[in-house]
């Protein structure tokens, strides 16, 4: 295909793309999930493994067929201790994320939609590492600003019952999540969320995996 054809192509295209109809799908909504999670990490060459509390309030509402906003708050704390090399250190740790994000739904087919998202994110982290019994400690304060970004599928699965899968990001992190809200009643459903964080924060990794329920109300 040419230059010209496939420019030519593409225009037409856009105009469907524009008009195109999401699946039966809802896009306004909220979102409150709380969750437990494994957050895992290395700090001074040794490993360590602690219990993380999750919290994130999610609030999307639809622009018109297929252009939709998104602003979500979560918050992750850490408040637990793990034995490194014989020594036992605790890990006291609040990250905060606020996001506020456009975003597209792309109508695959009847049931499925593909989401795509770009937005702005503002974190705020701080911890302290402290070694017990020698009352040394390591804090440490980072607030950074950075573009966020979403891609991801909404499938209908069948009368109440919705499956979505996503990968979004920001400057040092990828979130993996999986999924599956139930329509309980005309505006209330059950929320059950898996996510997988993979942080890479001044050159330390760290994971975070979360498993969440809540309510989403629909509107």
């Amino acid at each position: 295909m040419s230059r010209t054809a496939f420019s030519t192509t593409a225009l037409l295209l856009l105009p469907a793309l524009a008009c195109a109809q999401p699946a039966n799908l809802n896009y306004d909504y909220v979102d409150m999930d709380f969750g437990i999670g494994k957050y895992e990490t290395k700090i001074l060459g040794r490993n360590i493994d602690v219990k993380s509390e999750n919290v994130s309030l999610l609030l999307s509402k639809s622009l018109d067929a297929n252009n939709y906003l998104t602003l979500e708050v979560y918050r992750a704390r850490i408040d637990d201790s793990d034995q490194m090399g014989g020594i036992r250190f605790n890990l006291d740790a609040t990250e905060s994320n606020y996001t506020l994000a456009w975003g597209y739904a792309l109508p695959l087919n009847e049931s499925v939609d593909f989401t795509m998202g770009l937005g702005i994110n503002k974190s705020d982290q701080d911890s302290t590492l402290t070694r017990h019994g020698a009352g040394s400690s390591f804090d440490s304060d980072e607030d950074t600003t950075s573009v966020a970004w979403s891609l991801g599928l909404r499938s209908y699965i069948t009368q109440g019952l919705e499956l979505a899968a996503a990968v979004s990001g920001v400057k040092d992190q990828t979130v993996f999540t999986l999924s599956g809200p139930i329509q309980l009643t005309e505006n209330l459903g059950l929320n059950t969320v898996y996510s997988y964080t993979k942080s890479d924060i001044k050159n330390v990794d760290a994971t975070n995996s979360v498993l969440s329920v809540g309510l989403r109300y629909s509107f």
